[in-house]
Parts: structure tokens; sequence; C-alpha cells
């Protein structure tokens, strides 16, 4: 087994342990790009109904973008999402229907 590892060849579990690795790495690469596509989306969804629904009351947005959130469950305890609240209180406000920061964490909540 020590001749193997001097010239350079791996043994069975050295050659799984390494593929092992990449596709681990892989994984992690493609759950990364599906969080942004979930963002995108999620962006998207919240830019439309606020753009498509000016005059809509206060109560009805928030029950709205709590259901909209809630349909993006991966994005709760993600990164992005302190960059979210701030897309929805600034897109709210544009349309007076002030959304303060404490009411956009608890849209969260299930």
């Amino acid at each position: 087994m020590n001749r193997r590892r001097k010239a350079g060849l791996k043994t069975f579990n050295e050659k799984d342990e390494a593929e092992e690795k990449t596709e681990t790495s892989g994984s992690l690469y493609e759950a990364s790009e599906d969080t942004i596509d979930q963002v995108e989306l999620l962006v998207s969804e919240i830019r439309s109904l606020i753009a498509q629904n000016p005059g809509m009351d206060g109560s009805s947005l928030r029950n709205t973008l709590k259901a909209l959130l809630n349909g993006h469950p991966q994005l709760k305890d993600s990164s992005y999402r302190d960059a979210i609240n701030d897309l929805i209180i600034s897109e709210s406000d544009k349309h007076e229907a002030g959304i303060d920061p404490t009411e956009v964490d608890g849209l969260w909540a299930s």
C-alpha cells in the first residue's frame, strides 16, 4: 500500500473520497444557482405585485407579500433576506403602502 502512495496511485478509498468531494462541490454550486434563481423570481413577483396594484390597501398588500414569501421558504434564512426586505420596503414606499422593517420581518413568519 505504501508503494502505491509513493508511486502516486490512489487506493480505492482515496478515489471514492476525491469523487465525493467533487460531487459535494457540484451540489453546493447547484444549490447556490437555485437560490439565485429563486431570489430573482421573488424579486420579479414583488415588483410586479406592487407595480400592478398601486391602490392596494396595506392589509391586502401585507397578506399577498406574506404568501409570496412563504412560497420561497428556502430564502427565509438566506443571506439574501435583508436585500429582499429592503426591496419590499422601498417598493411599498413608492406606492404609499409603507411597510416598516419590523412588519417586513413579520411577513416571513409562517
